[in-house]
């Protein structure tokens, strides 16, 4: 079993995202309809902002185990979520520069954040952790086109 430590994005760093993804309805607007903003849609973007902002929470860091028989993630002692090495279904790499990152998941359904685990390139040890997950993930195709081969040949 190996451990690597995944440390949290620095405070300032975390603050800039927040205050992008708090203040994108505003640049949506004025992309979408070009025209001078009145007083009034100022203070509802403002409360929007300020709403998005009220609820930003720091990320903390978090431990990765990862073994023969998956992953999981620890966070303050405690397995937060875990994926079996056979049943992943899902493991894509996303994003761009110091904000990729891999997400691997046992459900069709991990585009919507279910059951996935989301693991930063400023993981130590990203490109081993990311070898394994796409070979157990290979692995797993192989072995079911493997399976589907042999149902056919016993027919």
């Amino acid at each position: 079993m190996i451990r690597y430590h995944v440390p949290a994005l620095p405070l300032k760093a975390q603050i800039l995202r927040a205050m992008g993804e708090a203040c994108l309805p505003i640049a949506i607007e004025f992309a979408l309809r070009p025209h001078q903003m009145t007083l009034v849609d100022l203070v509802g973007q403002g409360i929007i902002c300020g709403w998005l902002l009220f609820f930003f929470q720091q990320e903390e860091p978090f431990d990765l185990e990862i073994d023969a028989s998956g992953i999981r993630k620890i966070k303050n002692g405690q397995v937060g979520r875990s994926v079996s090495s056979e049943r992943i279904r899902y493991a894509k790499e996303s994003g761009r520069g110091s904000f990729r990152s891999l997400t691997v998941s046992e459900h069709t359904l991990a585009r919507l954040g279910r059951g996935s685990i989301v693991i930063p390139t400023r993981a130590s040890g990203y490109e081993e952790i990311k070898a394994q997950v796409l070979a157990w993930q290979e692995t797993r195709r192989t072995s079911r086109v493997l399976s589907v081969k042999n149902s056919l040949q016993s027919r």
